[in-house]
């Protein structure tokens, strides 16, 4: 994948969660009233361009990678975790405002047992969207699509252990690393809008994520038709912005996307060392796809 494309798919994560604040627990919007750019969020308490949780995670794990040469620590990660989670870290206003219920479960068992940081809960009542929102980081150092595979499962069994998100994890792991082709077989995206499901639920954020993307014609119109379709749309929003990013690049982002991201600047630098992290990895073709995806898909 070119450098424009890896940047994009951290930029486009950002881009989706900060416009999809504003959107969070409303219900689908009509095309004669979408939201076509930065608001307040009636939610959060930020600023029209900030972002929330998904962005702050990605910056957690985003850190630990360079902290660590792009080689996975999962006690670093965790404890980046925390220190967004108790101190602010990583957020943009200095403290956390905004965590989901799997995740924060996950952080109060490993301050309890910080020895063990892999604190997924593995109920499949738990299966929820956490891991999908701040994949891009992972994906961004990985040199082959085995690696990617394995980091995508790491950073998903901090918080959420379930076979089901591990699952939609590789899935978008695979997606990413492809440049946003995707491999699974079981969404309809050419059904009506109204039927995407929009919850917080693993599968139903993943098919609406790509719902948008397929039925958008640009990074644009992929977030927009994103975020407006409600529910979790701050996450949707996230999850379409890695896939339109990686697939159209950091290029075809429109500026005033750029412009009004808050601390764009870091993030753009945060992104380009993760690219040259990267890029500094020996590429290795895996030698049996079947190791690192699963041939059937989930309907």
């Amino acid at each position: 994948m070119r450098k424009q494309n890896i940047i994009g798919m951290f930029l486009g994560l950002a881009i989706g969660d900060a416009m999809g604040s504003a959107l969070e627990f409303t219900p689908i919007r009509e095309k004669e009233h979408f939201v076509k750019d930065y608001q307040k969020s009636p939610n959060f308490p930020i600023e029209p361009g900030q972002w929330t949780d998904d962005t702050s995670m990605a910056l957690a794990i985003a850190d630990a990678l360079i902290e660590n040469d792009g080689n996975w620590n999962p006690t670093d990660t965790m404890d980046n975790f925390l220190d967004w989670y108790q101190s602010g870290k990583y957020s943009c206003i200095g403290r956390c405002f905004d965590i989901g219920n799997t995740c924060r479960d996950a952080l109060h068992r490993y301050m309890m047992d910080s020895a063990t940081p892999y604190q997924g809960d593995t109920d499949p009542q738990t299966s929820g969207n956490g891991a999908l929102m701040r994949m891009a980081p992972v994906i961004m150092v990985a040199s082959s699509l085995e690696e990617a595979m394995e980091l995508a499962v790491n950073q998903t069994k901090l918080t959420h252990g379930s076979d089901l998100c591990i699952h939609y994890s590789k899935a978008l792991a695979y997606d990413l690393f492809f440049g946003g082709k995707s491999s699974y077989e079981g969404t309809d995206f050419k059904m009506d809008r109204n039927q995407v499901m929009t919850t917080g639920f693993v599968q139903h954020s993943y098919d609406a994520a790509w719902w948008a993307v397929r039925n958008g014609k640009d990074f644009e119109s992929a977030i927009i038709k994103a975020i407006n379709l409600g529910g979790d749309a701050d996450t949707i929003g996230a999850i379409a912005g890695q896939i339109a990013g990686a697939h159209y690049g950091a290029h075809n982002i429109p500026e005033w996307m750029l412009s009004g991201l808050y601390n764009r600047k870091e993030l753009e630098k945060i992104a380009v060392h993760l690219y040259n992290i990267g890029r500094k990895k020996k590429l290795q073709k895996p030698t049996d796809i079947r190791k690192c995806f699963a041939v059937t898909h989930m309907n």
